[in-house]
């Protein structure tokens, strides 16, 4: 029997762990596209489109949005994209909820925040073009 140092059985032991990391990093990542997908489906009939758009390019720019915006609360206490689309899924799927795309999602955000501010203008619609022409040169007046 060779004797192995001791060096050697802990570098194996080290490479194993990181092993192990990668995947279940990667065990994740695919369990959570999985169930994304499972949930888009349902929640777009099976078309997986924005409800509001149309789009449908890419999975990844779609996402789960609460029809009626002050009712996220279970979203905040529930926590992580993994474990919002669990509690869908073993709560049977439940009403309030569509897909919309990243771009549409975020217009409803903004315009619910305006009526919640009394539709106050925001900063950004009082940016006069000089200002604009100088601190976003790639944008098109």
């Amino acid at each position: 029997m060779k004797n192995v140092g001791r060096s050697v059985i802990w570098k194996d032991r080290e490479l194993f762990k990181k092993h192990i990391q990668e995947y279940r990093k990667e065990y994740r990542k695919t369990r959570i596209l999985k169930m994304k997908l499972e949930v888009l489906l349902h929640y777009s009939n099976n078309l997986l489109k924005c409800a509001k758009c149309g789009y449908s390019e890419n999975m990844k720019a779609l996402c789960i949005d609460h029809i009626n915006a002050g009712d996220n609360m279970e979203r905040t206490k529930i926590g992580n994209e993994y474990s919002f689309y669990l509690w869908l899924i073993r709560n049977n799927y439940p009403e309030g909820y569509q897909v919309l795309c990243a771009n549409c999602n975020q217009i409803k955000a903004y315009e619910e925040k305006g009526i919640k501010n009394n539709c106050q203008k925001s900063k950004i619609d009082n940016v006069t073009p000089g200002l604009l022409r100088k601190y976003a040169p790639c944008y098109k007046i």
